[in-house]
């Protein structure tokens, strides 16, 4: 018998005998989170939050910008969903810290902030005293688009971070692309509490058409990355969202479920891409023909089974009201997508106006 063969069957077994993940919000490992990402400005997510709070574990908002070298944090707005959490004690909020704002990743202030002494102990009182003050669990930490030396300072920073979060018995979570090299992913796996793997945008909206996330590709990508760390403090963030092509253009991100009602006025097909899993659909608008891919429940389902395959400590959305609300009901899978099946054909998405681009499949 092949290991593909019998870990087929032990997948089968165990969702017969009703094992942990056999349905959508079930805990993997015993005392798995459930994290779900909100943005304040999307009016559908705290909606959302009311629909779904008995089975989300841990809140994190965007909530907290780095907006200068010096430290200076911007706290975001959000009564909408303050409002829903005074109805929902269960649920942990973890705000997201990250260097967005303004409609940019702000490189030059948080790669500055990372190599400031100063700065950086700024930061950290300013956030140790919020958490203390509003009831905070900790906070899930998000720079992106960092310099070199930014990459390097960066896992010091959540060290220190966790250590005074720590003091207070809260937590210091980060995050990073599962596309990362794990020289990246190792160090900030050991100076945090959690390390948040995204895993979505491998097709990205400057990109030609593909899956968001494919399962064959976050598959084939998992074994890899999840070397040298402990798979019991990560967590697989997962996107649930899609991204419609005007064929040579960028694409505008959707929600699942308009994307879903646009297919059915167009009465355009939805089908699943054998390779992807990820689902996929075309039509023409006012002559300009669309491709549309998102991940839906069908992909949820293999996702839930990979991250049980695993051993990752629970799951996160990317992001609150923009997934498909059949999400909330669907099993996991029997097996992994994978198992079986051809390894992925990597990459297939370029760069829009790249070479490579001119040969991908529109």
């Amino acid at each position: 018998m092949t290991l593909r063969r019998l870990a087929t069957i032990l997948f089968a077994v165990a969702a017969a005998l009703g094992a942990p993940f056999t349905s959508a919000w079930a805990r993997a490992p015993s005392g798995a989170e459930v994290v779900a990402f909100h943005v304040p400005w999307d009016p559908a997510s705290a909606p959302d939050l009311a629909a779904h709070k008995d089975r989300i574990d841990v809140f994190a908002p965007q909530w907290v910008a780095l907006i200068a070298a010096d430290g200076t944090l911007r706290l975001m707005p959000d009564p909408a969903a303050q409002s829903v959490l005074k109805t929902a004690p269960g649920v942990a909020v973890m705000p997201v810290v990250s260097n967005a704002h303004d409609s940019i990743w702000d490189t030059a202030s948080a790669s500055a902030m990372l190599a400031s002494p100063a700065a950086r102990a700024k930061v950290i009182a300013r956030l140790t005293t919020l958490a203390k003050a509003r009831g905070w669990a900790g906070y899930v930490f998000d720079f992106e688009n960092l310099t070199p030396a930014g990459v390097a300072a960066y896992p010091g920073f959540v060290a220190q971070a966790r250590k005074a979060l720590g003091g207070q018995g809260r937590k210091a979570w980060v995050t990073a692309f599962l596309s990362a090299d794990p020289s990246v992913l190792q160090p900030l796996s050991k100076a945090s509490d959690r390390l948040v793997l995204m895993a979505y945008d491998e097709c990205w909206s400057t990109s030609t058409p593909g899956p968001v996330a494919g399962e064959d590709w976050l598959e084939q990508l998992l074994p890899a990355k999840l070397a040298g760390l402990d798979a019991g403090k990560a967590m697989l963030a997962v996107g649930t969202y899609g991204y419609d092509w005007p064929i040579g253009k960028p694409a505008t991100v959707t929600g699942v479920a308009p994307a879903q009602a646009l297919a059915a006025s167009k009465g355009a097909a939805i089908t699943h891409d054998p390779a992807s899993a990820n689902a996929v659909y075309r039509y023409t608008d006012k002559g300009q023909k669309h491709t549309v891919w998102m991940t839906d429940a069908h992909v949820w389902a293999y996702e839930l089974a990979a991250a049980k395959a695993a051993g990752l400590k629970g799951l996160a959305i990317w992001r609150l009201g923009l997934e498909d609300p059949a999400i909330w009901t669907t099993p996991a899978a029997a097996a992994p997508y994978g198992i079986g099946n051809p390894p992925a054909k990597l990459p297939r998405c370029f760069l829009l106006g790249s070479p490579w681009a001119k040969a991908a499949p529109q």
